[in-house]
């Protein structure tokens, strides 16, 4: 049993920190570039796509949230 605790471990953490580096290296610039537009030209695309951006960003969070609660329960 502890053999499996760890490889699970070691794979939720794996994607945790996967998808954290790409929240924070690759969305996050475009979400802030985003809304740099949007404070200039708040046009309905615009606004579409900072949506799109930070409904992705919140559901990554929402991802690392659920991963970490099952490693914690089910570890």
């Amino acid at each position: 049993m502890q053999g499996t605790t760890y490889q699970y471990g070691l794979s939720v953490g794996l994607v945790v920190i996967a998808v954290a580096y790409l929240n924070l290296r690759v969305i996050m610039p475009k979400v802030n570039e985003v809304s740099d537009q949007l404070i200039s030209d708040p046009s309905p695309v615009i606004k579409r796509r900072f949506g799109m951006l930070h409904g992705l960003s919140v559901g990554f969070f929402g991802i690392n949230a659920i991963s970490m609660i099952a490693l914690f329960a089910f570890g």
